[in-house]
């Protein structure tokens, strides 16, 4: 009797044994040593090897095999075996001899050798002193794993008690094949991700060293050269000095792209609460400089939405469009709004410039395409990635991404964002 908060406490303690319970209900302690051996150990060889010895000492089998669904189920492969030679069974298709049949039939199957449909088969088993096979499928929730053969030199009493346990072993058998195939396809998918991180940082790391100092370098060389030796330069020397510049400009922009490109695809999302207007109000103060160059304002249309998303991403969508319509869209006003669906947030960016002809709409995504509008007074620069960025991280995001447009007329490039709900699945 125990004490506790000044109340009593009855209870009953029993000692448990193993051996007793062995005596009691062999049944059960069957299925507890099934149970214990099969967390023993994660190599499908080794465990099916114990999980057969284990049914073959409880029901006193001379012979048996063990057999898993290959992988694209097409066939049984042997996984384990005891007691008989198996050269030409290492692999059975559905259907065929005994085992075969009952992996086709998912049933139980049991027979005298002398019964047996294929007399060859009937013949090599006899030849080796079996009298009775026993096919036992291995299932869970109706899908099979496997087929356990077992043969006896001996006449065996079957009940409908031995049965049961046979197939409940069974299940226990087919549940550790079905997590070993699990554990499996995680390790490889483990492996993969791990591969393609380590492909992420080596990229990463080249473009940050490898490309960015060499660029940068001549970037700084050119511009030393022109405060320098103006003076003394012709304007044609000056001007070559200057395009030094602005091509090493470019082709840091060609890699900051490059990179945010490949971290928008590769890697994982982390989704929080993001709050669009803070976002874009952000965006506007980054390019305010050249917005006062050329004459364009951005203001926000509408109350924009919190919304559950990565926030690295969301802000890399917003600031490459809003940066592609100052530049590249003959824009003086720019608008920033959010429509909404039932499963989507649909954010858009809509301009007055002079629009992209329809035919050219279908390429807009697609990486190194640079937007370009007839009639424009801005030149058509820059990496030509920006736009397939903003895909990345539509698709990522379980949305998609369009545009309206015409020449004359302006254009609306349009996000979807799924909602919160519908999100849930893709972060990884």
């Amino acid at each position: 009797m125990a004490k506790g908060d000044n109340r009593s406490e009855k209870y009953i303690t029993i000692p448990f044994s193993h051996s007793r319970l062995a005596k009691r209900n062999r049944q059960l302690a069957a299925l507890m040593e099934m149970s214990a051996w099969l967390v023993k150990t994660e190599d499908v060889c080794e465990l099916m090897e114990g999980c057969l010895d284990i049914v073959m000492s409880r029901f006193g089998m001379d012979t048996g095999r063990l057999y898993a669904v290959s992988d694209d189920r097409t066939c049984l492969e042997l996984k384990a075996h005891r007691g008989m030679d198996v050269a030409g069974l290492e692999q059975i298709r559905f259907g065929e001899g005994f085992t075969g049949r009952a992996a086709l039939t998912k049933s139980f199957l049991a027979q005298r050798v002398e019964d047996l449909g294929d007399s060859e088969r009937a013949r090599i088993l006899r030849s080796r002193g079996i009298r009775i096979v026993i096919c036992v499928p291995l299932l869970v929730a109706g899908r099979l794993e496997g087929v356990m053969n077992l043969g006896a030199r001996r006449s065996i009493r079957l009940n409908q008690n031995r049965v049961d346990l046979l197939m409940a072993m069974g299940q226990q058998i087919a549940v550790a094949l079905s997590h070993c195939r699990l554990m499996g396809h995680l390790s490889r998918k483990v492996e993969e991700l791990h591969q393609r991180k380590e492909v992420i940082k080596f990229f990463a790391s080249s473009i940050s060293h490898d490309l960015k100092g060499p660029i940068i370098a001549a970037y700084g060389f050119a511009r030393r050269l022109l405060a320098r030796c103006q003076d003394s330069f012709d304007d044609k020397t000056r001007f070559y000095c200057s395009q030094i510049m602005k091509s090493c400009q470019a082709a840091m922009e060609l890699l900051e792209q490059i990179n945010s490109l490949v971290h928008t695809r590769e890697m994982p999302m982390r989704l929080e609460e993001v709050a669009l207007e803070a976002v874009v109000q952000e965006v506007c103060e980054e390019l305010s400089e050249i917005c006062e160059k050329l004459g364009v304002s951005v203001k926000i249309a509408c109350r924009l939405p919190v919304i559950v998303a990565d926030r690295i991403m969301i802000t890399r969508v917003l600031r490459n469009l809003i940066h592609n319509a100052i530049k590249h869209g003959g824009a003086d006003l720019i608008e920033v709004g959010c429509d909404e669906t039932p499963t989507h947030y649909v954010l858009w960016v809509k301009d007055n410039g002079q629009g992209i002809p329809e035919e050219a709409h279908k390429d807009l995504f697609k990486p190194f395409h640079a937007i370009y509008s007839p009639g424009s007074n801005r030149t058509p620069s820059g990496s030509g990635l920006g736009l397939s960025i903003v895909r990345e991280v539509a698709e990522r995001h379980r949305g998609s991404v369009w545009v309206h447009s015409k020449p004359g007329a302006g254009s609306v490039f349009h996000v979807s964002i799924a909602k919160q709900g519908h999100l849930s699945c893709c972060v990884g």
